[in-house]
């Protein structure tokens, strides 16, 4: 999980894609989940990335996923699930995680929410792949 701070440009979408690139080089992906933005979010320059990632992925055979950030959801029981009740409840799923839980609940800035939202979105790619 890496966050690209700064205003969009050029060399920013390079970077990203660079980035991209470099994991799945380094690392044995098989899957990308995309985040659905909701229509009011999206921008010719995100429809872009999301473009070039596609064709990356497809170049290299890899399974692209998009899914609504509210599928996280999934994981809590509460009628309305904030953040908070999401990371608590795949930190449960995953031990080892509930020492950056309780460092991102200390934080002033949501720092992690971003690894916890991947590691959710990871289980449910990887649990709707055993329904198959």
């Amino acid at each position: 999980v890496r966050i690209f701070r700064g205003t969009w440009s050029v060399d920013k979408q390079q970077r990203m894609l660079d980035c991209i690139r470099s994991c799945i080089k380094n690392h044995r992906v098989t899957n990308v989940a995309i985040a659905l933005l909701k229509p009011h979010q999206l921008n010719p320059e995100i429809e872009a990335l999301y473009d070039h990632l596609k064709a990356i992925c497809s170049e290299k055979n890899i399974l692209v996923s998009t899914f609504l950030p509210t599928a996280l959801n999934s994981f809590c029981s509460h009628d309305r699930p904030t953040k908070r009740h999401m990371m608590e409840a795949i930190a449960n799923c995953y031990p080892e995680l509930v020492m950056l839980y309780r460092k991102e609940m200390q934080n002033r800035s949501k720092y992690y929410y971003k690894l916890f939202e991947a590691v959710g979105v990871a289980t449910l790619l990887a649990r709707s792949a055993t329904l198959e």
